[in-house]
């Protein structure tokens, strides 16, 4: 984490702060990670924003400790006149982005023969 991380500062001075640190193990069978934000960004392009919403909640049960999934929902949920809800995904990424130090990604791609 050299570079990258800064201790919790309050009033300039550095405080205790208990950070989560995820560790994702995947393993893909015959397969390539989906892109999600590719297959939202289509959707959105046709006009079918419930359909792009819908791509990132699969994002995010795929991906839940990734704070750029819910902005992007929330994004969309309010372009879909649910402010409500879009509100929530923001306060959830800003968490994410808060408690969560780092998430290591550890995915092996397998062939069935």
């Amino acid at each position: 984490m050299t570079g990258k991380w800064t201790p919790t500062k309050i009033n300039g001075k550095a405080v205790s702060r208990e950070y989560l640190l995820v560790f994702s193990y995947k393993i893909l069978y015959n397969s390539i990670p989906m892109d999600y934000f590719a297959t939202a960004a289509k959707f959105e392009e046709k006009g079918k924003l419930k359909k792009a919403v819908g791509a990132y909640d699969d994002a995010i049960k795929d991906n839940p400790y990734e704070p750029t999934y819910y902005k992007m929902r929330a994004s969309l949920k309010n372009a879909n006149q649910d402010e409500e809800g879009g509100m929530k995904d923001d306060l959830l990424a800003e968490k994410m982005r808060m408690e969560v130090l780092a998430v290591i990604q550890i995915a092996q791609t397998q062939r069935i023969r």
